[in-house]
């Protein structure tokens, strides 16, 4: 692969759209891995191809993890018909939820861009045609078809709480970025090197901090996650070297990184299945909201109070 090659990976890339993405993104020369458990995917798709050295098969289950290095996702796994997403309705939910989850830590730690391969199902049994953005449907979510249509609307809040909650820290540093090269005295290097600290730390954390939480209970880890969290933001306020403020990066994205798997423990234990895709949005509307402020907010708070109380 050239430095300039793209490696792409097609989650359901046997089945039929995943098949056609496959040939368009090999004919642009990019490097494509597709990964498929076969269940309606179909090798056949892929026959033509299988003569190009940029393609890579690979037998998996997006359920579990998958452990690659690639610059973007198109994630279309979910068997889609009614016929096969009915064969197995534990099966096809999980495959929403828990392969949208992994598809997800894969994107941050590879920092990855990735895409979500929705549905019109997501509304239900709709009133309103067509259905704009705006319209939240007429949804059962014990009906025959809810193990397909809720497990994508579940997809679509992960989603959501993914591209959210992991936003406000970095839109900070991002914004403050110019002015704390002035006043702590970093160098464009320096710089690099403090966001890969916080990204490395982050990684480290994610692959230790699940092992955690179920040793010491849900509760108390989110607790103690939380609690460090806060203490590491107010760790930015007292430094005054490019050493300090990177190592107070490292200490924010070890303890940054027990937020998602935290909330996502909470919310399977502590609510019924019906009621956690709400659960998870409730969760992140305050991270969504910080967010779309921040970039109106953090100049006007650094010019009152300072860039020390404005990061912490």
């Amino acid at each position: 692969m050239s430095i300039n090659q793209s490696k792409i990976l097609i989650t359901g890339g046997a089945g039929f759209l995943g098949s056609h993405l496959t040939e368009r993104l090999l004919r642009e020369g990019n490097d494509v891995l597709v990964v498929d458990n076969f269940f309606t995917g179909n090798k056949q798709n892929l026959a033509h191809l299988m003569g190009n050295p940029n393609l890579e098969i690979m037998r998996h289950d997006v359920t579990f993890p998958l452990y690659v290095e690639v610059n973007q996702i198109y994630n279309l796994a979910c068997p889609a018909s009614p016929v096969h997403y009915q064969y197995d309705p534990v099966q096809t939910t999980k495959t929403s939820v828990h392969g949208v989850i992994n598809m997800l830590g894969l994107a941050k730690r590879t920092r990855a861009r990735i895409l979500q391969a929705s549905t019109s199902e997501v509304y239900g049994d709709p009133e309103v045609h067509p259905q704009p953005e705006g319209y939240w449907g007429r949804v059962n979510p014990i009906g025959i078809r809810s193990c397909y249509d809720e497990g994508k609307r579940c997809a679509e809040t992960l989603f959501f709480a993914a591209n959210t909650i992991n936003l406000l820290d970095r839109q900070v540093l991002g914004i403050l970025a110019s002015d704390l090269q002035k006043k702590i005295g970093w160098n464009e290097i320096q710089y690099g090197y403090i966001v890969s600290a916080f990204q490395l730390s982050y990684a480290i954390g994610m692959a230790v901090v699940g092992r955690i939480l179920d040793s010491i209970g849900t509760r108390l880890g989110y607790t103690l996650t939380i609690l460090l969290w806060s203490l590491a933001s107010m760790a930015h306020a007292f430094v005054g070297t490019p050493m300090g403020f990177g190592l107070a990066r490292v200490f924010l994205g070890l303890s940054e990184s027990g937020n998602f798997p935290a909330a996502i423990k909470a919310t399977s234990e502590w609510f019924p299945a019906h009621e956690r895709s709400i659960v998870a949005g409730i969760i992140n509307a305050g991270s969504n909201m910080g967010v779309i402020v921040a970039a109106l907010l953090v100049p006007f708070l650094t010019i009152q109070f300072g860039w020390q109380a404005t990061i912490s």
